[in-house]
């Protein structure tokens, strides 16, 4: 028998209220931002500090404009595609599926 989670009927955007979510993580750091993301996956980007940051300023303009707004905001986590790619996690983050990392194309 699969466990479900716990709260899956009881999420907070189920309730009617306004929610913002980011805007397409992957082609805004590649398009706008410059980034070079190997097989467009972001989830490189937890390997390394500057990486984190880089999601952290991402995710931060956003949640500023939910609070602004008086909205909540639904976090998407950089690593979906992740699971498509074979990636595994560990105990102390994610592994590389290949010797890719991101860089600043600038």
């Amino acid at each position: 028998m699969a466990r479900q989670a716990k709260y899956r009927e009881r999420l907070p955007q189920l309730g009617g209220g306004l929610f913002l979510t980011d805007g397409g993580l992957e082609t805004t750091l590649i398009f706008r931002e410059g980034w070079e993301l190997p097989r467009f996956e972001a989830f490189v980007l937890l390997n390394d500090l500057i990486g984190r940051m880089v999601l952290r300023a991402y995710f931060d303009r956003y949640v500023l404009m939910a609070i602004e707004a008086g909205a909540g905001f639904i976090l998407e986590r950089p690593t979906w595609r992740a699971i498509l790619t074979g990636a595994r996690s560990s105990a102390t983050g994610l592994r590389r599926s290949s010797a890719s990392t991101a860089q600043p194309s600038r």
